[in-house]
């Protein structure tokens, strides 16, 4: 794994997590 793939999975984790605290 790459460091950018690192960086882009934890982007859309934080992505998912950001969506996930909007909708409760």
């Amino acid at each position: 794994m790459s460091v950018k793939s690192i960086t882009q999975f934890m982007h859309k984790l934080k992505h998912l997590k950001y969506n996930f605290n909007k909708a409760y």
